[in-house]
């Protein structure tokens, strides 16, 4: 019986690996492609090449049974082809896929409908790969991120966990899961969507339609203290800035009553309500002849030019009298350029318009008779300039025994322009 034969491939010109033979000992041939790159192709004519039609290909790592009473032939489609292996009777031939310790020894393994892009999967001897559709039923773990399972192997919690380098304590900069919890670093984290910015101690976390500021201290081991929110919970075109209950500052409280800290902004705005677009349920209750504070506007920086805009809707509780508001400052803020005017609606009619201009705050501004169960609008608007630091203060008054309340949905803003 003939030998195992090597024949090597040229793309120039085919070869003839067998002449037809009439040898009642040798019936079959076995033809084994041995490049792992590139295709053979074999004819029974001298003048196949690789695109003739009546050529069969031999795939990389490829082998076919052929007749042996025909001659053969056959060109490669690029120079340099490994050599073929030629069995005489050989009924079967299987080359395995992998070489030692499972490396691949073929350029990709393939799914029979693999088109890049399009369908089937392929893994790639390079160490890429490209999937159909693929399920995961651990944890999936990047250079700088965890799909987690919540098993405890990396996370407390099943959701996505985004840092901003390889994963470490302290360098946790997202999360998207539905329970707060920690990472195998004792990164904490908050429930939802949360971004964290570790050099300012500062998170937000989106909670439906809700967004929450919180303060952190370090990771790890971080607790999060929650701060003002956005939430659109009274309609869908209504949102809603929430610091909490009564008159408080929305941009920056302290115990002090609302102060600027930033004196470098060109515009600085104070309100006084819970929030911008639906304020507080909660009013004041103003019963005494005597000036009770509404709100303080602390340290007004000398030199500055400010604007103020104020509406209280006033609901009387006990008729007779009058309200009086009044706006005064410390010792130590000294007033030049006041412009003001103010004016009440409502009771039993309007009062005259009161315009101000000088150093004195109105201080006297009185509405018309309290009507038990009316409201009575103040309004104001002033302009001044500060000479000197010091508060400004908004207050109001009773007289001749008619009690009001200042309604949740009043507001004053200050404004620094200069």
């Amino acid at each position: 019986m003939p030998t195992v034969q090597q024949i090597p491939v040229s793309n120039q010109k085919a070869g003839i690996i067998w002449p037809a033979r009439s040898d009642p000992a040798v019936t079959s041939l076995l033809i084994r492609n041995q490049d792992i790159n590139n295709t053979i192709y074999v004819g029974n004519t001298s003048n196949i090449m690789p695109a003739s039609i009546n050529v069969i290909p031999v795939e990389p790592n490829g082998a076919i049974i052929l007749d042996a009473g025909s001659p053969w032939y056959v060109v490669g489609a690029a120079a340099g082809i490994l050599p073929l292996v030629m069995i005489p009777n050989s009924q079967g031939y299987f080359r395995g896929i992998t070489q030692g310790l499972g490396k691949l020894s073929i350029p990709s393994v393939q799914s029979p409908n693999y088109v890049t892009g399009v369908s089937g999967w392929t893994i790639n001897k390079d160490g890429s790969a490209e999937f159909n559709n693929l399920t995961e039923r651990g944890n999936f773990v990047g250079p700088d991120f965890y799909l987690s399972n919540g098993d405890g192997t990396y996370t407390s919690e099943a959701g996505l966990f985004i840092y901003s380098s390889t994963p470490a304590a302290g360098n946790l900069i997202f999360s998207d899961c539905k329970q707060s919890g920690n990472d195998k670093f004792s990164n904490n984290f908050l429930g939802s969507m949360t971004t964290y910015d570790n050099s300012t101690l500062g998170a937000v976390n989106i909670l439906g339609i809700a967004i929450t500021w919180y303060s952190m201290t370090a990771n790890p081991n971080a607790t999060f203290t929650a701060g003002p929110k956005f939430s659109g919970t009274t309609g869908p075109n209504v949102l809603d800035f929430d610091t909490g209950s009564g008159f408080v500052n929305t941009l920056d409280v302290d115990a002090s009553g609302m102060l600027e800290t930033t004196p470098g902004n060109d515009l600085v705005t104070y309100k006084v309500a819970g929030t911008l677009d639906k304020y507080s349920t909660s009013g004041q209750d103003i019963t005494l002849a005597s000036f009770t504070a509404v709100q303080t506007f602390s340290n007004l920086i000398a030199g500055a030019t400010y604007r103020v805009t104020c509406i209280l809707d006033l609901l009387a509780n006990a008729g007779g009298g009058n309200a009086v508001i009044g706006w005064t400052h410390s010792t130590t803020a000294t007033l030049t350029g006041l412009m003001s005017r103010a004016w009440f609606t409502g009771g039993a009619g309007p009062t005259a318009e009161q315009i101000t201009h000088g150093t004195t705050f109105p201080a006297d501004a009185t509405s018309a008779a309290l009507v038990n169960g009316a409201s009575i609008t103040y309004e104001i608007e002033m302009n001044f300039k500060i000479a000197a630091g010091g508060n400004l203060v908004l207050s109001a008054a009773q007289s001749g025994g008619g009690n009001f309340k200042i309604e949740s949905y009043s507001f004053a803003q200050i404004f620094r322009t200069g």
